[in-house]
């Protein structure tokens, strides 16, 4: 009967080691499975690593586009009369980048509503907004945030983000307002 209990012992004793003759104790398992946890994560991380930087390649790729767009907007608003087709096409250019940009860059949410802009349809309310516009983007565009390495500042953080929602919010009205504007007999 000893004989039995030895054996049947041994093969429990067996049964709880591993290939590489470690008893499996509940700590080891934990931290067994930790291990495989991280051994997941880190394949995670370089399987995400092409598509990461694609996304800081167009990161890069938005902000020259954005400035870009910005010059060419400075441009249009000097212009007499102005060229309301184009106004609406740099600005609607300037809106998607813009977009991309909040996306790709994840700076969060603010608390309150987005941005809101009401215009009256005038040339004098379209070149103000344009104006308006351009120093938001200049203002997103120097945000120290984006400009120096390793800082991570809430506040300026917070400025980037309302920034990039403003240049949203306002880009959509003046491409609304110089698509009105354009119409015959509205001028």
């Amino acid at each position: 009967m000893a004989m039995l209990q030895l054996i049947l012992l041994a093969g429990a004793v067996h049964a709880q080691m591993n290939p590489r003759g470690v008893t499996r104790t509940p700590a080891n398992v934990d931290l067994d499975r930790e291990a495989e946890r991280d051994r997941t994560v880190i394949r995670r991380v370089e399987a995400d690593a092409p598509r990461r930087n694609l996304i800081l390649r167009e990161i890069k790729n938005d902000f020259v586009r954005l400035q870009e767009l910005n010059d060419g907007l400075l441009e249009l608003i000097d212009d007499t009369p102005l060229n309301y087709n184009e106004i609406a096409t740099v600005t609607s250019k300037i809106k998607t980048v813009a977009a991309r940009l909040d996306s790709n860059l994840v700076l969060g949410e603010l608390d309150g509503e987005k941005p809101s802009v009401q215009l009256e349809i005038s040339e004098t309310a379209l070149r103000s907004s344009l104006a308006s516009l351009s120093d938001l983007v200049i203002s997103f565009l120097e945000n120290p945030v984006f400009i120096e390495r390793g800082v991570f500042d809430v506040e300026q953080t917070r400025r980037a983000k309302h920034d990039v929602d403003s240049i949203i919010a306002i880009s959509a009205q003046a491409k609304k307002l110089a698509k009105k504007l354009s119409q015959p007999g509205r001028k």
